[in-house]
């Protein structure tokens, strides 16, 4: 297994995706994942294609399969398994945004304060408050912007991650 395998799966999700067969594409995206192993002495066997895949299985839970409380997992997953992709601030927040559109307000709280303590460089930290009104945004920290805000209307549709989305060109 390897980056060619990861790149056939990646494409079969694409494919099952636009046949409109989204449970196929995250079966896909899975099996992508399921090679992944664990190294025991500081070596990594993370894939570029990893993070983006599990990103790209919340959003479809999200936006194909509207199921928002398997999506708030995956998402969960992405920035727990991937702690140093640039994806994962975006995961957080997209957990916000699904505890909120899912009434649990503690939950959307547990999300500001994780942009907090784990992405304080994040453009996601200074709209905390929009998600949690006891969370602070950093000192000096500007208004958040209305591109951000605006994800966070009850019927807004939430943006697709770049890297992440099928109709990007192939990422690696």
């Amino acid at each position: 297994m390897g980056t060619l395998t990861d790149d056939a799966y990646w494409h079969a999700s694409l494919i099952a995706e636009r046949q409109g067969d989204a449970k196929l594409a995250v079966a896909d995206l899975h099996e992508l994942l399921a090679s992944r192993e664990i190294s025991q002495a500081g070596q990594s066997y993370e894939r570029p294609k990893y993070p983006v895949a599990q990103m790209r299985i919340a959003e479809l839970y999200r936006d194909r399969l509207n199921d928002l409380r398997q999506a708030r997992e995956e998402f969960r997953a992405m920035y727990e398994s991937h702690r140093t992709s640039s994806l994962a601030d975006d995961a957080v927040w997209q957990d916000g945004i699904a505890s909120l559109r899912l009434g649990e307000p503690a939950e959307a709280c547990r999300a500001a304060r994780l942009l907090g303590e784990r992405f304080p460089d994040s453009r996601y930290r200074r709209c905390v408050k929009s998600l949690c009104p006891a969370a602070e945004p950093p000192k000096g920290a500007h208004e958040c912007p209305g591109y951000l805000q605006a994800q966070l209307e009850p019927n807004a549709e939430q943006p697709r991650s770049a890297v992440a989305d099928p109709e990007a060109r192939d990422v690696d």
